[in-house]
Protein backbone atom coordinates (compact mmCIF):
# COMPACT_ATOMS: atom_id res chain seq x y z
CA UNK A 1 0.00 0.00 0.00
CA UNK A 2 2.78 2.22 0.52
CA UNK A 3 4.36 1.67 -2.75
CA UNK A 4 0.95 2.91 -4.50
CA UNK A 5 0.47 5.71 -2.15
CA UNK A 6 4.02 6.98 -3.59
CA UNK A 7 3.36 6.19 -7.33
CA UNK A 8 -0.16 7.88 -6.83
CA UNK A 9 1.90 10.85 -5.21
CA UNK A 10 4.58 11.00 -8.29
CA UNK A 11 1.66 10.47 -11.11
CA UNK A 12 -0.26 13.73 -9.33
CA UNK A 13 3.04 15.45 -9.30
CA UNK A 14 3.56 14.89 -12.63
CA UNK A 15 0.40 15.98 -14.13
CA UNK A 16 0.55 19.50 -11.90
CA UNK A 17 3.36 20.23 -13.96
CA UNK A 18 1.01 19.77 -17.60
CA UNK A 19 -1.92 21.62 -15.19
CA UNK A 20 -2.84 24.57 -17.29
CA UNK A 21 -3.63 25.98 -13.38
CA UNK A 22 -0.38 25.22 -12.04
CA UNK A 23 1.91 28.21 -11.55
CA UNK A 24 4.54 25.66 -10.89
CA UNK A 25 6.38 27.04 -14.46
CA UNK A 26 7.87 30.40 -13.93
CA UNK A 27 9.31 30.36 -17.03
CA UNK A 28 5.73 30.34 -18.80
CA UNK A 29 4.81 33.36 -17.03
CA UNK A 30 7.48 35.36 -17.37
CA UNK A 31 7.34 34.83 -21.62
CA UNK A 32 3.60 35.29 -21.42
CA UNK A 33 4.08 38.73 -19.43
CA UNK A 34 6.86 39.71 -22.47
CA UNK A 35 4.18 39.43 -24.71
CA UNK A 36 1.63 41.73 -23.39
CA UNK A 37 3.72 44.54 -24.55
CA UNK A 38 2.68 43.61 -27.97
CA UNK A 39 0.47 45.15 -29.89
CA UNK A 40 -0.85 45.31 -33.35
CA UNK A 41 -1.41 48.46 -35.28
CA UNK A 42 -4.01 49.38 -37.92
CA UNK A 43 -3.82 52.25 -39.83
CA UNK A 44 -6.42 55.10 -39.53
CA UNK A 45 -7.77 54.69 -43.50
CA UNK A 46 -7.56 51.13 -43.05
CA UNK A 47 -11.12 50.42 -44.72
CA UNK A 48 -12.96 47.20 -44.66
CA UNK A 49 -13.73 47.32 -48.47
CA UNK A 50 -9.52 47.10 -48.79
CA UNK A 51 -7.96 46.79 -45.22
CA UNK A 52 -4.29 48.07 -45.01
CA UNK A 53 -1.79 45.68 -43.41
CA UNK A 54 -0.91 45.56 -39.95
CA UNK A 55 2.10 47.06 -38.44
CA UNK A 56 4.27 46.40 -35.05
CA UNK A 57 4.22 50.21 -34.63
CA UNK A 58 2.40 53.12 -34.00
CA UNK A 59 4.09 55.52 -36.05
CA UNK A 60 4.64 52.99 -38.72
CA UNK A 61 0.81 52.80 -39.30
CA UNK A 62 0.50 56.42 -38.63
CA UNK A 63 3.56 56.60 -41.44
CA UNK A 64 1.33 54.23 -43.94
CA UNK A 65 -1.97 56.82 -43.82
CA UNK A 66 0.39 59.69 -45.04
CA UNK A 67 2.39 57.84 -47.66
CA UNK A 68 -0.78 55.45 -49.33
CA UNK A 69 -3.53 57.79 -48.60
CA UNK A 70 -2.19 61.46 -47.95
CA UNK A 71 -3.44 61.45 -44.62
CA UNK A 72 -1.51 63.22 -41.72
CA UNK A 73 -3.67 61.92 -38.64
CA UNK A 74 -0.69 63.87 -36.17
CA UNK A 75 -1.60 67.25 -38.31
CA UNK A 76 -4.97 66.92 -36.83
CA UNK A 77 -4.87 66.57 -33.01
CA UNK A 78 -5.08 68.96 -30.70
CA UNK A 79 -2.15 70.80 -29.18
CA UNK A 80 0.34 68.26 -27.53
CA UNK A 81 0.77 71.15 -25.16
CA UNK A 82 -2.27 70.84 -23.65
CA UNK A 83 -2.09 67.60 -21.90
CA UNK A 84 -4.90 67.34 -19.97
CA UNK A 85 -7.32 68.07 -22.96
CA UNK A 86 -5.48 66.32 -25.65
CA UNK A 87 -6.03 62.59 -24.76
CA UNK A 88 -10.02 62.57 -24.55
CA UNK A 89 -9.57 64.77 -28.04
CA UNK A 90 -7.72 62.06 -29.44
CA UNK A 91 -9.90 59.29 -28.81
CA UNK A 92 -12.74 61.34 -30.09
CA UNK A 93 -10.39 62.00 -33.54
CA UNK A 94 -9.64 58.24 -33.85
CA UNK A 95 -13.33 57.07 -33.35
CA UNK A 96 -14.24 59.89 -35.42
CA UNK A 97 -11.57 59.18 -38.35
CA UNK A 98 -12.37 55.04 -38.30
CA UNK A 99 -16.33 55.65 -38.50
CA UNK A 100 -15.70 57.84 -41.29
CA UNK A 101 -13.50 55.44 -42.96
CA UNK A 102 -16.34 52.79 -41.85
CA UNK A 103 -18.92 54.62 -43.52
CA UNK A 104 -17.46 55.83 -46.51
CA UNK A 105 -19.28 55.22 -49.73
CA UNK A 106 -17.97 57.31 -52.87
CA UNK A 107 -17.99 56.03 -56.17
CA UNK A 108 -14.64 54.77 -55.93
CA UNK A 109 -15.21 52.57 -52.99
CA UNK A 110 -16.91 49.94 -55.27
CA UNK A 111 -14.61 50.52 -58.09
CA UNK A 112 -11.39 48.23 -57.89
CA UNK A 113 -8.98 49.71 -55.59
CA UNK A 114 -6.16 51.70 -56.47
CA UNK A 115 -3.62 54.89 -55.81
CA UNK A 116 -6.16 57.01 -56.73
CA UNK A 117 -8.72 55.55 -54.79
CA UNK A 118 -6.60 55.66 -51.44
CA UNK A 119 -5.80 59.26 -52.15
CA UNK A 120 -9.61 59.82 -52.99
CA UNK A 121 -10.49 58.63 -49.34
CA UNK A 122 -7.35 60.64 -47.67
CA UNK A 123 -8.24 63.78 -49.08
CA UNK A 124 -12.52 63.35 -48.02
CA UNK A 125 -11.29 62.44 -44.75
CA UNK A 126 -9.16 65.71 -44.21
CA UNK A 127 -12.22 67.86 -45.80
CA UNK A 128 -14.29 66.34 -43.21
CA UNK A 129 -12.11 66.84 -40.60
CA UNK A 130 -11.28 70.16 -41.94
CA UNK A 131 -14.94 71.39 -42.16
CA UNK A 132 -16.15 70.06 -39.30
CA UNK A 133 -13.16 70.90 -36.91
CA UNK A 134 -15.15 72.56 -33.76
CA UNK A 135 -16.42 68.80 -33.48
CA UNK A 136 -13.64 67.71 -31.32
CA UNK A 137 -15.77 69.99 -29.02
CA UNK A 138 -19.11 67.57 -28.86
CA UNK A 139 -21.95 67.70 -26.66
CA UNK A 140 -22.87 64.72 -24.00
CA UNK A 141 -24.74 62.39 -26.30
CA UNK A 142 -21.91 62.96 -29.29
CA UNK A 143 -18.98 62.73 -27.00
CA UNK A 144 -20.87 59.33 -25.60
CA UNK A 145 -20.82 57.97 -29.58
CA UNK A 146 -17.43 59.13 -29.99
CA UNK A 147 -15.87 57.26 -26.87
CA UNK A 148 -17.19 53.84 -28.20
CA UNK A 149 -14.62 51.85 -30.36
CA UNK A 150 -15.70 51.91 -33.65
CA UNK A 151 -12.72 49.39 -34.23
CA UNK A 152 -12.78 46.03 -31.58
CA UNK A 153 -9.83 46.30 -29.76
CA UNK A 154 -8.21 49.22 -31.17
CA UNK A 155 -4.73 49.39 -30.27
CA UNK A 156 -4.52 53.17 -31.23
CA UNK A 157 -6.64 53.75 -28.61
CA UNK A 158 -4.78 51.68 -26.30
CA UNK A 159 -1.83 53.90 -26.92
CA UNK A 160 -2.89 57.07 -26.96
CA UNK A 161 0.29 58.22 -24.13
CA UNK A 162 2.12 57.26 -27.60
CA UNK A 163 -0.07 59.52 -29.85
CA UNK A 164 0.77 62.45 -27.49
CA UNK A 165 4.44 61.08 -27.68
CA UNK A 166 4.72 60.97 -31.68
CA UNK A 167 2.66 64.32 -31.49
CA UNK A 168 5.49 66.20 -29.40
CA UNK A 169 8.05 64.43 -31.84
CA UNK A 170 6.29 66.08 -34.63
CA UNK A 171 6.00 69.63 -33.15
CA UNK A 172 10.01 69.24 -32.21
CA UNK A 173 11.08 68.55 -35.89
CA UNK A 174 8.64 70.96 -37.25
CA UNK A 175 10.25 73.72 -34.82
CA UNK A 176 13.92 73.09 -35.68
CA UNK A 177 13.21 72.65 -39.51
CA UNK A 178 12.33 76.11 -39.22
CA UNK A 179 15.37 76.95 -37.28
CA UNK A 180 17.35 74.93 -39.87
CA UNK A 181 15.59 77.00 -42.84
CA UNK A 182 16.43 80.72 -40.25
CA UNK A 183 20.09 79.75 -40.17
CA UNK A 184 20.50 78.94 -43.92
CA UNK A 185 18.44 82.17 -44.96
Amino acid sequence: QEEEAMSSRKNNDSSNKDDSWSSSDDEDDDDEDEGEDRFTFYSICSNPAHPAPPFDTLSSAIEHDVTTYGFDFLSHLPSSSEEEGFFEAAIILVNKCRQFVKDWNGDEANAKWDDDVSKKLGTDLNDYLNTNKGSLDLGDEDRTKYFKPVLEDDSVLMCVDELHDLKRESLGDSFRAVDEAAQIG
